[in-house]
């Protein structure tokens, strides 16, 4: 009788361990899938972050060319100024809006 309900425990534990492998099997496919949408999602976006980074540096160059003349620039401003104060005639508060 002992011998019979070994059997019986034997087999039920080799069917649950089969379940089991299936089960982690399932999940491991489903693992796997995820990992290669997710690698080919940012395969994508690194190419765009690149190319937005290209772009990024080509503006920076354009940019520094015009701003080339610095404290020259802020010293003429501040000439006219006072030259704008003293002309009564000319107003500077935009009246199309």
């Amino acid at each position: 009788m002992v011998k019979n309900l070994e059997a019986g425990v034997k087999f039920l534990m080799v069917f649950s361990l089969e379940q089991i492998k299936t089960n982690q099997a399932g999940e491991i496919k489903k693992l796997k899938i995820r990992v290669k949408k997710l690698e080919g999602i940012k395969k994508k976006r690194t190419h765009g972050l690149k190319r937005l980074y290209k772009v990024r540096l080509s503006a920076r160059v354009v940019s520094s060319d015009k701003e080339g003349l610095g404290d020259q620039e802020d010293a003429s401003k501040q000439e006219r100024i006072p030259k704008t104060d003293a002309d009564e005639d000319l107003s500077l508060i935009n009246e199309t809006a």
